[in-house]
């Protein structure tokens, strides 16, 4: 019989982030298909995320077992990956309820599930990254006429940042719940991941032009979110101006050259 425990898996999984995921996957219930060799003393496990995985459990007989996942983490993760850690729980599940017989009588029988609905509520909390968002704000000739727009683009990151090549995809998928990955370094996880104080309040107020322009037509879409940038007029800009500290890039255009300069703006308390 298998040797395994919930402190043993927590030490096979890649890491904390990797384990609380699998965690979370089993108490989702992501196993769509296990079944059990006996001739080859062999577990196979299907998991659901996007994709289905396989994991294959191999167990010896002094109950020490190996393990694989056809997924690519588990090839450049050293140890267990999400995959594995959501099939090691539900085998750990099926060997603990083969090891209690259920019994009969009623009261015994409600301890009994109460006992095995506290043993998968073990504490998971996932930790995830912060990251920042630094904002560049064009404003060609907003200052000087009663009309024309001012130019918003977005960097987002931690140590690296990456510019926003589509601000509307990615005021989709935030806004919808997805995952967002911008190179090798930002992956934005859902449920995980979050923006320091400052970067929220700067998207909590691009996300309100969203859900308005959303509400009123997606046929001016073309007109705001024009790929890397957000087409702002002078009362949406000057209203951006006072709500947030933010370094505003300004372009001055003269007859002879074109100069550039820095302002910090106050908060507005």
């Amino acid at each position: 019989m298998i040797r395994l425990s919930r402190m043993g898996i927590r030490n096979l999984a890649a890491s904390e982030t990797v384990y609380a995921r699998g965690l979370q996957d089993y108490k989702q219930n992501h196993v769509v298909n296990a079944t059990w060799s006996n001739s080859k003393q062999q577990y196979r496990i299907t998991v659901r995320e996007n994709f289905e995985y396989l994991v294959t459990i191999h167990v010896s007989p002094d109950g020490s077992f190996e393990h694989k996942c056809n997924c690519s983490e588990h090839l450049k993760e050293e140890g267990a990956c999400r995959h594995v850690v959501t099939a090691l729980f539900f085998v750990l599940n099926y060997v603990e309820r083969s090891l209690m017989e259920e019994p009969d009588n009623p009261a015994e029988k409600t301890v009994y599930q109460i006992l095995g609905y506290f043993s998968n509520q073990e504490d998971s909390v996932m930790q995830g990254e912060t990251y920042h968002i630094k904002v560049s704000l064009s404003i060609p000739n907003i200052l000087r006429s009663e009309t024309g727009s001012a130019i918003l683009s977005l960097r987002v990151g931690n140590h690296h940042y990456y510019k926003v090549q589509s601000i509307k995809k990615f005021l989709t998928d935030f806004y919808n719940k997805e995952n967002i990955m911008l190179g090798k370094e930002f992956k934005f996880i859902h449920g995980e991941s979050k923006f320091d104080k400052q970067s929220k309040k700067v998207l909590d107020y691009i996300l309100q032009i969203y859900e308005i322009q959303e509400a009123i037509d997606k046929l001016f879409y073309s007109k705001l979110f024009a790929k890397s940038n957000i087409i702002l007029t002078k009362i949406c800009c000057f209203a951006f101006w006072i709500s947030w500290r933010i370094v505003l890039l300004i372009w001055n255009y003269t007859e002879r050259n074109m100069k550039m300069s820095y302002i910090r703006l106050p908060i507005r308390r």
